[in-house]
């Protein structure tokens, strides 16, 4: 059975990467330059909405209070919910009990 362990929530605590692009992405592996496979991945490309763009935005809050970033973490709830790009990177098999 896959498990999601997000990797961008060390220890409790949520870090953030800056994209190359101008974006805020959960971590340097969301980063657009990074994900081929973006078609198929929307909760991901959501993040990359032209609002979301810090040249865009007024403040932090206008990004991680918006609805793409509020869903994009509700999904990390569990593996079957999570961006295809989370999946692949922070999905690990775990034994069941």
């Amino acid at each position: 059975m896959k498990v999601l362990k997000p990797q961008c929530v060390p220890n409790g605590i949520r870090e953030f990467a800056y994209s190359a692009t101008g974006y805020i992405v959960p971590c340097c592996i969301c980063d657009n330059a990074h994900h081929h496979d973006k078609k198929n991945d929307p909760l991901h490309n959501n993040l990359f909405k032209e609002h979301l763009h810090l040249d865009n935005a007024e403040s932090l809050d206008d990004i991680f209070l918006s609805k793409e970033w509020i869903n994009f973490v509700d999904s990390l709830n569990s593996y079957e919910t999570a961006p295809l790009i989370c999946k692949g990177h922070c999905g690990i098999e775990k034994e069941i009990e």
